[in-house]
């Protein structure tokens, strides 16, 4: 809606995969809701080795979403390796563009 975008899963349910590293982040975010400038900060709730954790993540220009748990002091790298990680049926994301890109 004018410059904000806002995400969130359809069909009520969950978006997880397997975890191998302990890092989280999605690629790709179609040019049209990419921000202008970086948006930081962004606040969430994840999935990290099953367990639902309080979380934020940065929206980079190039269309990456960095995502860091709370609980780690919102590092990057804080995330566990095994077991699964992604988001609940209740993940939603909302962030601001520019307003001059519509």
């Amino acid at each position: 809606i004018g410059d904000q975008v806002s995400m969130h899963p359809t069909g009520g349910t969950s978006l997880s995969c397997t975890s191998d590293a302990t890092t989280f982040s999605i690629s790709g975010l179609p040019a049209a809701v990419r921000p202008t400038t970086t948006s930081k900060q962004v606040p969430c709730v994840l999935v990290d080795n099953s367990v639902l954790q309080v979380g934020s993540c940065t929206i980079d220009t190039s269309g990456v979403i960095t995502f860091a748990r709370t609980a780690t002091a919102l590092l990057t790298t804080g995330f566990t390796s095994t077991g699964s990680k992604g988001f609940p049926n209740s993940f939603s994301l909302t962030y601001t563009v520019d307003a001059t890109n519509p």
